[in-house]
């Protein structure tokens, strides 16, 4: 039987001498909220599509979400953004060979710049991310696929390498492929 591979959300909750401190478990904690905000609890199996394949994943964490202080949290379309963003974070040095990232500037077509060494100067590769809470008929991971795809060719010299990760929370899945 094969094992199964585990996404833990607490890894940008630990200190990580190449990302800010407060970055991480903002990641974290969006998450989490956008997982328990569709009835999730941790364990959770998460569909992960790539160009290669397909498999399940099992989501996990440890993090207490306190209703009473969520007031303090970024709105829902920051959380479920910010929740995809940890998700394709924590995929993204497995499926890419990439284990480093910083945020990219806005209007460059992606959100974040994937790099081999932290330290360097240069990147490997664009990641853009996308969620969605909830899909609906119109708003489908096929849907914002196409949608982001176009901004990203509209944006980028087709040189780079580019990944896009789409996140949805309801039914979790996620679509990472390169472009």
């Amino acid at each position: 039987m094969a094992k199964t591979k585990t996404l833990d959300l607490e890894y940008f909750r630990r200190p990580l001498d190449w990302l800010d401190g407060d970055f991480g478990p903002l990641l974290t904690k969006a998450a989490v909220c956008c997982l328990v905000d569709q009835g999730h609890g941790t364990g959770i199996p998460i569909a992960v599509e790539t160009d290669s394949n397909e498999g399940q994943w099992s989501v996990e964490w440890t993090t207490i979400i306190d209703p009473a202080r969520s007031g303090t949290l970024p709105n829902e379309n920051e959380l479920t953004q910010k929740g995809s963003e940890c998700i394709s974070l924590l995929l993204a040095p497995i499926l890419t060979g990439m284990d480093y990232f910083e945020t990219a500037q806005i209007g460059t077509g992606v959100d974040f710049w994937l790099k081999e060494d932290p330290y360097s100067m240069l990147f490997d590769a664009g990641l853009e991310v996308s969620g969605i809470r909830k899909e609906t008929a119109q708003n489908t991971v096929t849907n914002r696929a196409k949608e982001k795809v176009e901004q990203v060719r509209k944006m980028l010299d087709s040189e780079i390498i580019v990944y896009l990760s789409i996140v949805e929370f309801s039914s979790p899945k996620v679509n990472f492929k390169r472009l």
